[in-house]
Formats: structure tokens, C-alpha cells, sequence
């Protein structure tokens, strides 16, 4: 008797928030990493040198180079709410940073952070969860060089899953009273062991690489007013509020594509009922990126050791050829995101 052979949809796409939340995770942890590296700048000690601290602005070029399998350069820059260049203001150990996506206040509140998105209403607090300062290793490299103009010898920050390059001018000094070093803390560390503001970052993080790079340092007075938090509600923040997942245009019109697009036939081929048995089936689980521009890019089998490779393979086709996505956004930018779909092939008697 022929076999007749079907391929249907397993339940419903997951493109929800639960498809890619490990790894926002991450991208929390490392705003929170770059964000905080800006203390260093608030809270470096100067040993015994009474010179004056450094009040006035410093602008930066922002590079990120991502790691990830999924994200571009463009999406981790976004989660971080930078545009290509910042300008950070200094007075009395307090921090204002502005770029054309977010605004920051640093060292108002202990142990508090503060970020303002563009065109949100809102204030966000960022909890200081720096790691502590006995879990880092220290290397010391005194050769100079120029970064806007100033001397800088540079030293390297290492734990088991971050490094990161600090490249300080002994010559730009921060007095201690002004805002304190947090003990135990790798700012603390930082303070301890260079005594000066650092021009040049480079953060070398799981999911990617983040380098700024001093062009203008500005010795300036400094408007008390743009140390103050703007008067807006305040609330926590969680990265997973402000995403829009990805989602078919039409979850009708998506589920109507992969029906006929996929070869049920080759459940016939690749599928042995077994023994006492009518139909046997496989599953296929994917997980795929959706592009900032709605694109479908890399698609992964989840379940690879699982199910036949001939139908891994004919499930992943199907879905690189798809289309009609609307992709993730972040406070309203377009990002790279990532979605769920399970294919199981069927073969019944």
C-alpha cells in the first residue's frame, strides 16, 4: 500500500521575547559593563597630587564590532542607545553623557545609573552590579602613546570572560573627594593602580567589541544643570520592556507558505514506520534571524542530532526563502531579533 506523506506546522511561531532572551541577557550585562567603564572617569583617584580635577567635555568616536551569530554591529550599538559619537561632560565627580539615541547621568545617586532614551518620556535607573576587583588579573603596558593630543600608557583588565584595554593620560587628574571609588570594585582597581582619566576603551565582551576613542578633550566649566535628571518619572529598567519582538506580516499568509512550500514527500524517503505502527514523525526545530530590514538571514536546526538531515535540511530552505517579516524594535529602532518555528514531516500508511 503507498504511503501517503504530509508536512505540517507544529503548533504556532514563536517569536516572542522567550526566542532570544539568553541573549539579550548578555546585552544587559554588557551595556552595563560599558556603561559603568564611564565611572572609571568619576571616581579615579590621584594618589597624593593636589592638582585640580578635570572639569569640561570630552568627545568620543564609538566603534562595535559584534560576535554575535545574529546581531550586526548596528543592533548591539542600538541596545546600548549610542549613535557613532558621544560627548561626556565632567564636574565634581559627577557624569553626563549625551549621543543622538540617549542621554546618561552617572554618580547623582549611589549606586544608581540613569538613562534617557530620545523621544521617550522616561527615565530609566540601572542598577551598579560592577563585578568585584579580586577576580581581575593586571597587565601594564608602558609604552605611550597619542590619543587627542595627550600621553597615554595603557593597561589591560582581565577576567574568565571579558578583557579590557584602558588607555590613560596621567596627565587629565580627578581628585578622590569628588566621588569616591566603590571598594572592591574594578573601578576601585583602576583607580589604585593608573591615578588618571583614561582617553581610549576597548571592551572585549562575549557578544562583542567595543572601542571609544577620545578626539576633543575640553577643559571647560560645566552647567550644574546638566547634571540634574530631567523632571520625568523614573522607573527600572528591563531591556526586555522596551523590545518589540519580530512577527509575520500575516501569521495566516506565513503558515499558508510553509504548507506549500515544503517536499512532504520526503517523509516517504526519509521516514521508516515502525513495526505495529501507522505513521511515523519528525520534527524540525528552527531557529532563524530576522534581519533589522525584515529579512530572513542564518537559520539554525536546534534538534539536529534528533531528526534526518535530508529534512533538517529541506525545513531550513523553506524557511530562507520566506518572507513578510516585521522586525524587532528597540525603544522604536529596528533591530535584529530572532524567532521559533517547529516543521514535522509525517508519513502514515
Amino acid at each position: 500500500m503507498r504511503m501517503k506523506s504530509l508536512a505540517v506546522k507544529q503548533g504556532s511561531i514563536s517569536n516572542n521575547k522567550d526566542a532570544y532572551i539568553y541573549i539579550l541577557k548578555s546585552i544587559y550585562s554588557m551595556q552595563l559593563k560599558v556603561v559603568f567603564s564611564f565611572i572609571l572617569f568619576l571616581v579615579l583617584l590621584s594618589g597624593y597630587s593636589q592638582a585640580p580635577s578635570f572639569e569640561g567635555f570630552i568627545d568620543y568616536q564609538v566603534e562595535v564590532k559584534s560576535k554575535s551569530r545574529f546581531m550586526s554591529d548596528e543592533t548591539i550599538k542600538t541596545f546600548f542607545g549610542y549613535g557613532n559619537t558621544l560627548r561626556v561632560y565632567f564636574k565634581s565627580g559627577k557624569y553626563y553623557r549625551v549621543s543622538s539615541m540617549s542621554e546618561e547621568f552617572i554618580g547623582l545617586k549611589n549606586k544608581e545609573n540613569y538613562i534617557k532614551y530620545k523621544g521617550r518620556d522616561t527615565v530609566y535607573s540601572i542598577p551598579d552590579t560592577s563585578y568585584h576587583a579580586d577576580k581581575i588579573q593586571i597587565k601594564r603596558n608602558d609604552k605611550t602613546v597619542m590619543i587627542a593630543n595627550y600621553a597615554c600608557k595603557s593597561i589591560r583588565f582581565s577576567t574568565d570572560n571579558e578583557t579590557t584595554d584602558y588607555f590613560y593620560a596621567p596627565d587629565l587628574v580627578q581628585q578622590p573627594d569628588d566621588n569616591p571609588a566603590i571598594a572592591g570594585t574594578e573601578f576601585h582597581r583602576f583607580v589604585t593602580e593608573t591615578k588618571s582619566v583614561w582617553l581610549k576603551c576597548i571592551t572585549d565582551l562575549e557578544l562583542g567589541v567595543v572601542t571609544y576613542t577620545a578626539t576633543r578633550v575640553q577643559l571647560q566649566k560645566v552647567d550644574d544643570k546638566l547634571l540634574q535628571l530631567p523632571s520625568l518619572p523614573v522607573v527600572a529598567f528591563n531591556i526586555l520592556n522596551l523590545i518589540q519582538p519580530a512577527s509575520p506580516k500575516s501569521e495566516k499568509d506565513w503558515n499558508a507558505y510553509l504548507m506549500r512550500s515544503i517536499n512532504a514527500e520526503l517523509a516517504n524517503k526519509y521516514l521508516k514506520i515502525p513495526k505495529g505502527e501507522k505513521s511515523v514523525k519528525q520534527t524540525v526545530q528552527l531557529e532563524f534571524v530576522i534581519t533589522r530590514f525584515g529579512t530572513i538571514g542564518e537559520v539554525t536546526v536546534l534538534n539536529a542530532k534528533d531528526v534526518h538531515p535530508a529534512l533538517a535540511k529541506e525545513a531550513v530552505r523553506v524557511i530562507k526563502e520566506g518572507y513578510g517579516w516585521v522586525p524587532s524594535t528597540f525603544i522604536g529602532q529596528k533591530i535584529d531579533g530572532l524567532a521559533r518555528q517547529p516543521v514535522t514531516f509525517m508519513s502514515s500508511n
